[in-house]
């Protein structure tokens, strides 16, 4: 080997090269995957410890819920937001 082989290894490497940053796409799913776990966690300790509590409360739940799907998923249903169907 030459001198000049050795000195082209030993050349300080950019920062991108050297180690990959987590973009925001990561931290994105690292985020949402925590708080997946969390969730997860709750609620396998509500239904392990509480769990007369929880099914007790359950229906009433599944009640207090019918009026946010009423507001957020009746968009395909066909209503109109104050337009008419018939073209003048």
């Amino acid at each position: 080997m030459s001198h000049d082989d050795s000195h082209a290894s030993t050349e300080i490497q950019p920062i991108e090269s050297r180690q990959r940053r987590p973009d925001r796409m990561d931290r994105f799913i690292r985020h949402w995957a925590v708080t997946a776990f969390m969730i997860a966690a709750v609620l396998f300790y509500l239904v392990t410890e509480h769990q007369v509590h929880f099914f007790g409360a359950l229906p009433w739940l599944l009640i207090l819920a019918c009026p946010l799907v009423h507001i957020f998923m009746h968009g395909g249903h066909g209503h109109s937001s104050g337009k008419s169907d018939v073209e003048d």
